[in-house]
């Protein structure tokens, strides 16, 4: 599947709207990734965020393929995870920004910015209305 970036807004869209239609509520990143493997039988597991404030998580398709995704806060902003294996995503062509030797792939839709990479066999991308190198900093906190 193609990481555009009208779909991924989309899908944090749909990830932060109340009462979704697949969305669990969880507290925490084991409790997500206990609810997506029960949903997604080897859904590639969440990474660890340096503050556990995790809100839901749901699993989405895309084009015959499958995201976890999970969603907390940020400075007080929502922000969307969404992880797939990495061999199942193309990332798109366009901007990248390098943070501490890591390179992440930007770009953005409807005021939604997204940044991503691939790390351990799994691609990440991390979506809000923060600004792109606020994102960047928040992902290379990630422990995969």
């Amino acid at each position: 599947m193609l990481a555009s970036a009208e779909r991924l807004a989309r899908v944090h869209q749909e990830v932060l709207m109340a009462g979704g239609t697949h969305v669990t509520p969880v507290n925490s990143i084991a409790a997500a990734n206990a609810v997506l493997s029960a949903e997604w039988r080897g859904a590639p597991s969440i990474p660890d965020l340096p503050k556990d404030h995790v809100t839901s998580c749901c699993v989405h398709r895309m084009a015959q393929k499958k995201m976890a995704c999970v969603a907390f806060e940020c400075d007080g902003v929502p922000v969307t995870m969404a992880v797939a294996a990495a061999d199942d995503v193309n990332l798109p062509a366009g901007p990248t920004l390098n943070l501490g030797g890591v390179t992440y792939h930007v770009q953005s839709h409807a005021g939604i910015n997204m940044v991503m990479n691939v790390r351990g066999g799994r691609w990440v991308c991390l979506m809000a209305k923060l600004p792109v190198d606020r994102l960047a900093e928040l992902a290379s906190t990630l422990r995969f």
